[in-house]
């Protein structure tokens, strides 16, 4: 039976001992809104004598265009000024901790003090290393080798050295990612050998080299990834929730290592592969260069099978969870910190990342 417009608004649940809960009921196609968010009318505020309103920070529409829509949708005007009343902050970057303490307890930022230890490649790697040598490699051992550049050069050149890599075996292959970058800009590969170190130092690199995992699993002969949401509410005690959905991106073009400079073969990232030749911007869920999860789903269970797709699948659970606890000491120090309510042992309600 087809919703009514009245089951589509917001409802308020009130649970005893509780504060009231704006539950937000996203339209099952949003995506199909191609407009900008300025366009998008505000929608009924389902909060009788309570105005509502968000503040975002970010510079770029794009970014947050289909975010906004939905908070629109549900009752939300924008305000424009970062010291004007407002009920959810949307943060772009990381949040400045000492603004942390003027929240009032109705507002909400959707991001933690410290986060940086895990959304910075370099913390999320010397994270990852510090549980790999407490709890040993049979437990953390989702990660490949990495160096942080420059600061470990001498250890990546050392390392090269041990292994043997003398520059004649073409699947020894390191990618290097720049600090504080994202949708690809300034991601390269490189060769091994005795030379790289020095290389990464003419070229003034700074961030990680991680060894390139060769033979990644293919469809139709291109790479993919697969982008899942995760969103924290709590610290301590740690609560995680996974959406069901996600993405899956692939490569524009075959896979090689044959030709290491080729990035839409190398590199999934959205933001590149659009502008290649051989993206297929196609609406349906299991085709073209972005695909549903549930979709990636279905085709890796019809080749690898229920049993090893269910193995695939648990695992990356467990890296989700794993690489909460490693961080967990660091987030809930940060909270304690910032946050003079957290401090005195009351639950967190203002901060939440996905």
């Amino acid at each position: 039976m087809a919703s009514s417009s009245q089951d589509q608004l917001p409802w308020v649940e009130e649970l005893p001992d509780e504060e009231p809960r704006l539950i937000f009921r996203v339209p099952s196609n949003p995506l199909e809104y191609k407009g900008s968010w300025q366009d998008r009318p505000i929608g009924r505020n389902p909060l009788d004598g309570i105005t509502l309103s968000y503040y975002n920070n970010s510079k770029t529409m794009h970014n947050s265009n289909i975010l906004q829509v939905i908070l629109r949708d549900h009752g939300f005007a924008r305000v424009e000024r970062p010291g004007a009343e407002w009920n959810i902050f949307w943060c772009a970057g990381q949040v400045d901790p000492c603004e942390l303490p003027l929240m009032k307890p109705h507002q909400r930022v959707n991001k933690f003090p410290k986060a940086n230890c895990l959304t910075l490649k370099a913390n999320l790697w010397t994270n990852y290393l510090r549980m790999r040598r407490r709890f040993g490699a049979d437990a953390f051992d989702f990660m490949p080798t990495t160096f942080l550049l420059p600061h470990q050069l001498s250890q990546l050149s050392e390392h090269i050295r041990a292994s043997g890599d003398d520059g004649t075996d073409p699947k020894a292959v390191w990618i290097v990612k720049p600090a504080a970058a994202y949708c690809g800009r300034g991601i390269s590969l490189h060769r091994s050998g005795p030379e790289l170190p020095q290389q990464l130092l003419g070229e003034g690199q700074r961030g990680v080299a991680s060894r390139y995992l060769d033979r990644p699993f293919l469809l139709d002969g291109l790479k993919s990834d697969i982008r899942i949401y995760v969103l924290v509410t709590s610290w301590h005690p740690l609560t995680v929730y996974q959406y069901g959905e996600g993405l899956a991106r692939f490569a524009t073009e075959p896979y090689t290592l044959d030709d290491i400079q080729g990035r839409c073969a190398h590199l999934t990232n959205y933001s590149l592969n659009k502008l290649s030749a051989g993206f297929v911007n196609d609406d349906s869920e299991a085709s073209g260069s972005k695909w549903s999860l549930a979709a990636f789903k279905q085709r890796l269970l019809r080749e690898v099978g229920e049993a090893r797709a269910s193995e695939v699948w648990r695992r990356v659970d467990d890296i989700v969870v794993k690489t909460m606890i490693g961080v967990e000491s660091i987030m809930v120090e940060g909270m304690q910190e910032y946050l003079p309510s957290y401090a005195r042992g009351e639950p967190n309600r203002q901060c939440f990342q996905a």
